[in-house]
């Protein structure tokens, strides 16, 4: 497994059926053909999987002064926070794959060391780093579920009933999330190639889920916010009826901690992003002020007999308000980052209070 190659036309026109977003039998296949193209889909991805956390994970896993149990719980935590969603759910699935694979080595000869070597060049990743984590997937992607997911389709007339969101649980409004949003990419893939007509047909539609998205993300934050205040200290029989339903249906009280925590480092991820945006446009703002400033520097002084004319005043008076400006909008936008920067150690610690309540 994984190391035989499939039939090159075969793997390749797996690959379109997906690309185009067809539905394919897989059964038609050898498991050959499929692992070829699973191979093949992790080669043309457009950066690493652990990008930008490779390095940290490569450090955690080889240090050798660490036990097991601690490297597992480290890299766990560096995925957990610095990953996006896409990338961890990936990499996850992967490593559970490859574990089952792992697990029927008498039968398909791919023990650790063989699969290693067949993904390592495949998911420019270091030997040693995917060794520990195809074994130690139970533990470092404890709690991780594998779920079949079928694309929904647009032509099934079942999806213009939207669902009861107040009656699902967390894990189930997650879920409904992603279908959403899936069909809202189908939708908005499709509008270019509509006539006016059937565009205008497809907007009650496209905003109807976007309502749904919207309404989705407001119950899990609500949610959010109800268990940070639990896990803060409030007594559970103290709740008021409205916020008792708010967790109806709920059997597991970890699941909704993990979905808080989810949500959390989401938020997380995407104040990190607005920080790199941030230092990104003041370093803007610096080159802008730098300028101006030179522009201002090379102007002819001013004559000593006298003042300049009317348009050398003019000018400086302009690049010196200029200057005043971008110095302005620096300044705010040093603020901005601080701010958010103190969001994100807030974020942190409530995850780290989770964790620790886990």
């Amino acid at each position: 497994m994984y190391r035989l190659s499939g039939q090159k036309s075969k793997i390749e026109a797996i690959k379109t059926a997906y690309d185009n977003g067809e539905d394919i039998d897989l059964a038609d296949y050898t498991p050959d053909e499929v692992a070829g193209a699973l191979k093949l889909f992790l080669r043309e991805l457009p950066s690493n999987v652990l990008d930008p956390v490779v390095q940290d994970v490569d450090h955690v896993v080889t240090n050798t002064e660490l036990d097991i149990a601690t490297r597992c719980i480290k890299v766990r935590e560096i995925v957990d926070v610095h990953l996006e969603p896409c990338n961890f759910a990936l990499i996850s699935w992967l490593c559970i794959h490859i574990s089952h694979i792992i697990d029927q080595a008498e039968v398909n000869k791919m023990s650790a060391a063989n699969i290693v070597i067949v993904f390592s060049p495949t998911l420019e990743l270091s030997q040693p780093t995917l060794t520990f984590l195809f074994t130690h997937t139970a533990a470092v992607f404890k709690g991780v579920e594998l779920r079949r997911y079928v694309v929904p389709s647009l032509d099934d007339t079942q999806l213009f009933q939207l669902p009861e969101l107040n009656c699902m649980d967390p894990a189930e409004l997650t879920w409904q999330l992603i279908k959403t949003e899936d069909l809202l990419t189908q939708l908005h893939r499709d509008l270019h190639i509509l006539t006016e007509s059937e565009k205008e047909s497809k907007a009650d539609m496209i905003w109807s889920y976007q309502r749904q998205v919207t309404d989705i993300k407001r119950l899990l934050r609500t949610r959010a916010k109800s268990i940070l205040k639990i896990s803060a200290g409030d007594d559970h029989s103290n709740r008021r009826p409205s916020e008792a339903h708010d967790f109806a249906g709920l059997e597991d009280w970890e699941s909704l901690q993990n979905v808080v925590l989810d949500t959390l480092k989401v938020e997380i991820q995407k104040l990190i992003a607005m920080e790199k945006d941030t230092r990104s446009r003041i370093q803007q703002e610096e080159e802008w002020t730098t300028m101006v400033q030179e522009q201002i520097d090379a102007l002819p002084p001013v004559p000593d007999e006298g003042p300049g004319t009317e348009e050398d005043m003019a000018t400086l008076s302009q690049l010196q308000s200029e200057a005043e400006q971008w110095e302005a909008a620096n300044e705010q936008l040093i603020s901005d980052v601080a701010l958010e920067s103190e969001q994100t150690i807030r974020l942190e610690a409530r995850i780290s209070v989770l964790e620790d309540k886990q």
